[in-house]
């Protein structure tokens, strides 16, 4: 068996190659050892902490929060996690305090700035969406999987204007109030064929009411297209105008659309670009969307309702804890934090470090959350907590011979 002070150098180098800033406390909070990230933090060499006050060493040490947590964790042993604003107020810090066998704490805070302006952009993107669709001047609506009204832009709110208010109405309702009946009805069977089989549909129509002085003819040209929300249910997309101006509203209308295909992919860039596994759930929890990483787990499938099966890639071992505080952040809101092991695409299992946060965009309710791989973490201070153990051992068996 090795001894101790080498195992305990192994661990204490393990820990120095962290990308994270470590702090490693007695129970006094004085500092027994820092990693270099963290030194560099302080802007003060590693030699001149040791034995230093922690508060006086770590500019986030003197926030009330941070402070609350070490002396709670020195009390009851629980390990924390904080989000703590850094010095200004676009940056962020994920603070972990863990207590030490034998005594103590260790401290890891790492710049959560990228993943928190990741989150924001994402939102951004989607508003931008929303506002693409909404201000065109141009005749857009979009119906949801119960034929309902869910979204109008400018030009079809004016043209929709005498059928009184628009979103949640039926849109057979809408139609028939505002165009001639065969119209309208032409509209709406094309409407629910799209909305069955996803088939894109271009139709042109001009319909005569009436007849003579009250005669009246409505000559449209529309286009239908089947998307998929953010929840994951499918919409439609009716992209309407007036023939007489037909080459004026479709290039108009190229442009838009572009313009909306061009934020998507943006929104889909960004994800991807993303180091941790990313993913999106509606309201009540189920999840939609996931970026390119999770070809790197096993078991992350979707399922024959276009919504994704994650269960399956979390340890038996840590999924019911990982469903309780699942079902316990969609109950209430709150933020979602989950350390588990999951499984990647080789098998083996890694620890993650999941966190959700539930989010307004556009007036629907959506999480946003991420997988970060703290494995390594995790390795190293069972290390460290190895590395004691030996040490106690070797100091009892000297103490009897």
């Amino acid at each position: 068996m090795p001894p101790p002070r080498d195992t305990k150098l192994r661990a204490l180098a393990a820990l120095d190659a962290l990308p994270d800033a470590l702090w490693l406390l007695d129970e006094r909070l004085r500092v027994e050892h820092v990693n270099q990230r963290a030194a560099a933090a302080a802007n003060r060499p590693v030699a001149e902490l040791i034995g230093a006050e922690f508060p006086a060493c770590c500019a986030l040490a003197g926030d009330a929060a941070l402070a609350d947590a070490c002396r709670r964790t020195l009390a009851d042993r629980e390990q924390r996690t904080l989000d703590l604003d850094g010095p200004t107020a676009d940056h962020v810090a994920t603070v972990t305090v863990a207590p030490v066998p034998g005594g103590g704490l260790t401290i890891v805070v790492r710049d959560a700035t990228p993943e928190r302006r990741s989150l924001r952009a994402m939102t951004a993107a989607l508003d931008s969406v929303r506002r693409v669709v909404d201000e065109t001047p141009f005749g857009l609506f979009v119906v949801d999987e119960r034929q309902r009204l869910v979204r109008t832009s400018r030009g079809a709110r004016e043209v929709f204007a005498p059928a009184g208010p628009l979103l949640g109405r039926d849109v057979a309702q809408v139609l028939h109030h505002v165009w001639p009946r065969a119209l309208a009805e032409q509209v709406v069977e094309q409407l629910r064929t799209t909305l069955a089989t996803g088939a894109a549909l271009q139709a042109s129509a001009a319909v005569a009411d009436g007849d003579g002085e009250h005669e009246r003819v409505q000559a449209l040209d529309w286009t239908l297209e089947r998307l998929r929300a953010a929840d994951g249910t499918f919409v439609v997309v009716c992209h309407f105008y007036d023939l007489s101006e037909r080459e004026r509203y479709a290039r108009a209308l190229r442009r838009q659309e572009a313009a909306l295909r061009h934020s998507e992919e943006r929104l889909q860039l960004l994800a991807d670009a993303m180091p941790q596994l990313v993913w999106i759930a509606r309201s009540d929890g189920t999840v939609t969307y996931y970026n390119s990483q999770a070809r790197r787990f096993r078991g992350i499938d979707r399922t024959g309702d276009d919504r994704f099966e994650w269960r399956p890639v979390v340890h038996p071992d840590d999924l019911e804890v990982t469903l309780a505080r699942w079902q316990r952040a969609v109950a209430t809101g709150q933020t979602y934090e989950c350390e588990h092991r999951v499984q990647m695409v080789d098998g083996d299992y890694r620890w993650h470090l999941s966190r959700a946060h539930r989010v307004l965009a556009g007036g629907e309710q959506h999480w946003f959350g991420t997988a970060t791989d703290v494995h390594d973490l995790k390795v190293a201070q069972e290390l460290l907590r190895g590395a004691d153990r030996r040490k106690d051992e070797f100091l009892a068996v000297l103490a009897h011979e």
